[in-house]
């Protein structure tokens, strides 16, 4: 591992970039695919590719809701990639009215890039407008982080899908190593609905796998029924909007269960 930790992250609802750096501990040191079925803004993989991507032989990350911001940042030069990020407001934080212009054309290259930052949280054109201050940065520090992600996405074997993810762990290989973060039990998603995503099918998936892989999630009866105790344990304070909640309802106990392609660690 690197010194310095220069690592880009993009907003992202439960994006999991100030946990990164512990989960990826926890990851095998030689394997072969390192894979995401639930990528979300890559804030995992990031920190994989800056930190220990001599682990991996390739990577390949899939998300059917933010796979055209992959897509886009690795098929893009980095001009291209300046001018979705600065438009025609350059430098100044784009106002709401530019916000609701891109939320109108939300398949634009622009609208694409910027989501991440304009939104609340990253959480999508439906999460509403995020004003510039100390949460959101600068312009010019987010074209650094767009440049710099592409130059990785660029310079690694990298595969990006938009696929179900039954249909990515379908196709893993026993030397493959999977990290799944998927929408959580009982909360509000936008990729997948709580009927889309049966939590029950994907852990039979997994106990029934040849793979290594790693999974994130909630401290819920029916994963400790199934998986047995976490490998490891956090306790997370959650982003959350309003006074509605208290200071003990604002924090949830991340956990992690990991099997190694023979038994579970």
């Amino acid at each position: 591992m690197t010194g310095v930790d220069r690592r880009v992250g993009f907003g992202y609802p439960g994006g999991k970039y100030k946990l990164s750096l512990e989960l990826m501990r926890y990851f095998p040191k030689n394997a072969g695919v390192y894979v995401e079925p639930f990528a979300g803004r890559g804030n995992v993989f990031w920190c994989v590719a800056h930190h220990i991507r001599h682990q991996f032989t390739g990577f390949w990350l899939n998300d059917i809701k933010t796979a055209p911001f992959f897509w886009l940042l690795k098929g893009s030069t980095p001009a291209e990639l300046k001018d979705y990020v600065l438009g025609d407001t350059g430098y100044e934080y784009p106002g709401e009215e530019e916000y609701q212009w891109l939320s109108a054309h939300r398949n634009t290259p622009r609208a694409v890039v910027m989501e991440s930052f304009l939104t609340f949280s990253g959480g999508g054109w439906g999460a509403g407008y995020c004003c510039c201050g100390k949460s959101t940065g600068t312009v010019e520090g987010y074209l650094d982080k767009v440049l710099t992600a592409g130059r990785v996405l660029r310079d690694l074997d990298m595969r990006v899908t938009a696929l179900d993810y039954s249909q990515v762990l379908e196709q893993c290989g026993p030397r493959d190593f999977v990290y799944l973060d998927p929408p959580y039990m009982n909360t509000s998603v936008r990729s997948y609905s709580s009927t889309q995503l049966c939590h029950r099918s994907m852990v039979n998936t997994l106990l029934g796998a040849k793979y290594a892989w790693a999974l994130s999630e909630y401290l819920k009866p029916r994963y400790l029924m199934s998986l047995g105790p976490p490998i490891a344990k956090w306790s997370q304070r959650l982003s959350v909007t309003g006074s509605e909640m208290s200071a003990v309802d604002r924090r949830r106990v991340e956990c992690l269960w990991a099997y190694d392609g023979e038994r579970m660690r």
